[in-house]
């Protein structure tokens, strides 16, 4: 009897020791995409912000023409934004309380969403043919004929990128800040920090999508931006520090 009990007791304990280690040593590698990710973003975002300070959509065109890298640093966009969306993975699957954890999921989902509409705006925005119709329009005569083809697509691809914003930088950090708020896991100031900057972001996108290329919204959008990816950081830290100190 003694040698059940305690063979019993050592299945537990090896159960329990498994439920507790092993999604921290897998969520190791999801947690040092999260810190990549973020580097990326942040150089990504002083690398490769719109490339012209206004709104007027020649004026972009003039600067796409330009850019000798344009298709280059949209392949770095989209790389990370994929390492964004492991990091944010990682995020949802660390917090597993009730309700924050149904927020997370919601959260992670919308960030699917909305990266899949931006992967789509930085494959059109990016794309060769993008940039040969702003060349054509930079060296066009007439204006009228190659610039207003090459202006439709720009703010098409804007538009995506707007919806895609609305939902990714904006829906996504504000169910991700309410599931941190409503948990005792993280910093509840953190979760905050993502709600208003959510909030701001989504905004400034609606702005930009019902207004097309509005140099107000392009700054605010990049000030709320930016604190979500502060956050994103901050989130990527702790959770290598917590990843650590189970290891």
């Amino acid at each position: 009897m003694p040698l059940v009990t305690n063979r019993t007791l050592y299945l537990q304990g090896g159960n329990h020791a498994r439920a507790n280690v092993t999604p921290d040593r897998g969520s190791v590698a999801y947690r040092r995409r999260c810190l990549v990710s973020c580097c990326l973003v942040c150089e990504y975002r002083f690398n490769t912000w719109w490339p012209a300070d206004s709104g007027d959509t020649r004026a972009n065109l003039q600067a796409i023409a330009a850019s000798p890298l344009w298709a280059g640093v949209h392949v770095v966009g989209l790389a990370a934004l994929l390492l964004w969306v492991g990091g944010l993975l990682a995020l949802s699957r660390s917090i597993t309380k009730e309700p924050g954890a149904a927020l997370a999921r919601l959260g992670f989902t919308a960030a699917l969403l909305g990266g899949a509409f931006l992967s789509v705006g930085f494959v059109l925005e990016g794309s060769h043919t993008m940039k040969a119709l702003a060349e054509a329009c930079a060296a066009a005569a007439d204006k009228e004929g190659p610039c207003a083809v090459a202006e439709a697509m720009l703010l098409v691809s804007v538009d995506i990128n707007s919806w895609g914003s609305v939902v990714f930088y904006g829906v996504a950090p504000i169910l991700f800040g309410l599931a941190i708020a409503l948990t005792d896991l993280y910093p509840k100031w953190l979760g905050w920090v993502a709600v208003v900057g959510g909030v701001g972001a989504g905004s400034m996108s609606i702005v930009l999508f019902l207004q097309g290329l509005f140099l107000a919204a392009t700054i605010g959008f990049s000030a709320f931006a930016a604190v979500v990816t502060f956050w994103l950081l901050t989130m990527g830290v702790l959770m290598w520090r917590k990843a650590g100190a189970a290891a």
